[in-house]
């Protein structure tokens, strides 16, 4: 679902104008594939220490998120994006990418989860009790 949101939410649109079937690909991707890492994470985890496993899973959702749309941009987009780095004044694409593109949504994502995971486990076990 969160695929679909961004998508549909207009979030992509710069992406889908270069590229549609690779943002499309991207942004599923990297939505499934946050979720999976992070749920296998809190599973394998739960087991050794159940606040562990909420802290960790809250870590590797962006992580896994930020970590494929990077590649994604690096397959399908790597040009545009040296483009709109230069245009911005960076000498080297890579760095733009992390400072540029992600860096401060990428923080801002890792916050969020690391302050509101452990808030609604909690709040799901007591409405689930």
């Amino acid at each position: 679902m969160f695929g679909i949101i961004v998508l549909v939410s207009g979030d992509a649109a710069v992406f889908l104008g270069i590229n549609a079937a690779g943002t499309v690909l991207i942004v599923l991707l990297k939505g499934a594939l946050a979720g999976l890492c992070s749920g296998i994470a809190y599973k394998l985890l739960t087991k050794v220490n159940q606040y562990l496993a909420v802290a960790v899973s809250a870590v590797f959702c962006p992580m896994v998120n930020t970590g494929v749309f990077l590649i994604g941009c690096k397959v399908f987009f790597y040009d545009t994006i040296a483009a709109w780095g230069s245009d911005a004044g960076y000498t080297d694409t890579v760095t733009y990418m992390f400072l540029g593109i992600v860096g401060a949504n990428f923080l801002f994502e890792m916050a969020v989860n690391i302050v509101l995971a452990p808030v609604i486990v909690r709040l799901l076990r007591i409405k689930l009790k």
